[in-house]
């Protein structure tokens, strides 16, 4: 019964239902558009498939991980008062100088927070700001390590806990009916301005995006990249914020825990993603490593490069009927395909290094086992 019980607590966090949709949105499980033309001056054009579009961006996402700046420790601030409610998971304790890591509210400070250390046993949660609201990421193991709470103020005012679930926090952070959540506050987030404003709606929405820019992209490490081209498609009103943060299954998926409609495009942050796009635990630096996570994956991250990055989707009597592996690739192919994706993490990219390894770095590493999704 304990067992049983603490499985149900973990599926009504996640949102639960076992529905499959027909709900289409702007990715499919068909073949269409896997071929792509990319112009590399002074050359002829390059034609590949969406696959090692995404094998030079999981290149670029281990690259930033595995080389970002040890993010340490800070004093804390000097009044943080704990939210009030019963919200399980939330600690008491307060932070301290040895597990607060400052103000969290550019780019970097999230890649350095993802990159850090969280899962397995002896890891201490780790405690940020985004302006006035504290948050806690649990460290250590079991069944909500990595997840990430709304702490509560470091100004001594009162604040609500809240539950930490995806769809919860859309539904708190879009309860303003007349400020619902939209890309550019979402945006905000990882910019200079932080938070747009001192309410619970904003600390639900700087919840849900560490949520993605720390926790999945920690199990994941191609989401760092494609955490922002979501970003892109929502700014371009091609996808809604609560596709992203929503806590929506995406299309197709053959596991799906939340009733809503299954329309959604974050590849893990929904209930049942680890089932469905992982091939046991999570990938880490493989990537979503189901067939049909790195189905997904590829795709999403080709629409992105057709619409932001210049590639163009080539006709099928242009591409060659076997397609060009990545270890066919040039070495000047290989450094222009990697830096499609350095816009993602400005401001200030730092140049990549143009080897042809990713394939082997991806396959010479296990991924860290972590207990659950969110």
């Amino acid at each position: 019964m304990y067992k049983l019980s603490t499985l149900l607590l973990v599926s009504l966090r996640r949102g639960v239902c076992f529905l499959a949709s027909t709900v289409v949105v702007f990715i499919s499980t068909s073949v269409a558009a896997e071929c792509n033309s990319v112009t590399i001056k002074g050359a002829p054009p390059l034609y590949i498939n969406d696959g090692i579009l995404r094998t030079a961006a999981l290149f670029v996402a281990n690259t930033r991980i595995n080389e970002a700046t040890v993010l340490l420790p800070v004093d804390p601030p000097t009044d943080p008062l704990r939210c009030s409610g019963d919200t399980p998971g939330i600690p008491a304790e307060a932070p301290t100088r040895q597990n607060y890591f400052g103000n969290v509210a550019s780019k970097q400070r999230f890649l350095q927070l993802a990159a850090k250390r969280c899962m397995g046993a002896g890891n201490a949660n780790q405690y940020f700001s985004m302006n006035k609201a504290i948050y806690v990421r649990l460290c250590g193991g079991g069944d909500y390590s990595n997840y990430i709470y709304f702490w509560g103020k470091q100004d001594l005012n009162p604040s609500k806990c809240f539950k930490s679930d995806y769809p919860s926090m859309f539904a708190k952070a879009n309860a303003n009916r007349k400020e619902p959540v939209t890309a550019t506050n979402m945006a905000s987030v990882y910019g200079k301005a932080g938070l747009s404003s001192d309410t619970q709606e904003s600390y639900a929405l700087g919840n849900s995006m560490a949520a993605l820019l720390i926790s999945e992209s920690s199990r994941d490490h191609l989401v760092l990249l494609e955490n922002y081209m979501l970003m892109d498609l929502a700014a371009a009103k091609t996808v809604q914020p609560d596709q992203v943060i929503g806590g929506r299954c995406v299309p197709h998926a053959d596991v799906c825990q939340n009733p809503n409609k299954q329309d959604g495009v974050h590849p893990i942050a929904w209930g049942g993603a680890k089932e469905a796009m992982m091939a046991g635990e999570w990938g880490r630096n493989q990537g979503a490593n189901s067939v049909f996570g790195e189905r997904y994956e590829s795709e999403l991250i080709a629409r992105w490069a057709r619409k932001f990055a210049g590639v163009s989707t080539a006709t099928g009597d242009q591409c060659p009927p076997i397609p060009k592996t990545w270890e066919q690739l040039t070495p000047v192919q290989v450094a222009f395909l990697q830096n499609l994706y350095a816009p993602l993490l400005s401001p200030n990219p730092r140049p990549l290094r143009s080897i042809r390894t990713a394939t082997t770095a991806i396959a010479s590493s296990k991924p860290e086992p972590i207990a659950t999704d969110r």
